[in-house]
């Protein structure tokens, strides 16, 4: 019985370590894949088109928040505050002017930032909201999660590419 036994061992190890291995290296990877999904992107899209109308809604007789319409989709209506806009902005435009907006994909779409553009098509002032900058500025350290999550999928690349090397070699290095 004792002869018997270390051979089950070697034959349950024989299996169980490659296993473990792909599994090592696979979530190795699923870490790194979702540290990335996480930690990529701005917040913020951008959409370029020529403006339409802006309404305003007032609550006591100040102006309390905008909806900006353009023409790229005329259902679409993006809110914002031009009370934070940064520098102030009066609220002064003309119909069909060029403008980019940058809005979070949330609804109703906020604007965090608006660019203007002149008649010949040269860009002219950028509104920006307080959050809208913070996020362009974040620092180096709020990347520090997408790094990682780079490192973790070139380790656990490389990783099941050298198990897959040395049992290829273990299973036909050894053919005389």
């Amino acid at each position: 019985m004792k002869i018997s036994e270390p051979v089950v061992r070697s034959r349950f190890k024989r299996y169980f370590n490659p296993v473990v291995r792909v599994l090592q290296g696979l979530c190795i990877l699923g870490i790194g894949i979702f540290l990335i999904m996480v930690n990529a992107g701005s917040p913020y899209k951008e959409i370029t088109g020529h403006i339409q109308d802006i309404s305003a809604f007032s609550r006591d007789g100040q102006n309390y928040t905008s909806y900006l319409q353009i023409n790229t989709d005329p259902n679409d209506l993006f809110i914002f505050d031009k009370n934070a806009l940064h520098p102030f902005w009066n609220g002064q435009f003309f119909k069909n002017e060029r403008i980019d907006i940058y809005y979070s994909n949330t609804t109703p779409k906020r604007i965090g930032a608006l660019q203007m553009y002149d008649l010949f098509g040269s860009p002219t002032t950028k509104f920006t909201t307080t959050d809208y900058t913070n996020s362009q500025n974040a620092s180096p350290l709020s990347n520090v999660g997408l790094d990682i999550g780079v490192i973790l999928i070139l380790l656990g690349i490389s990783y099941l590419c050298c198990w897959t090397a040395l049992s290829l070699k273990g299973k036909y290095g050894r053919v005389r």
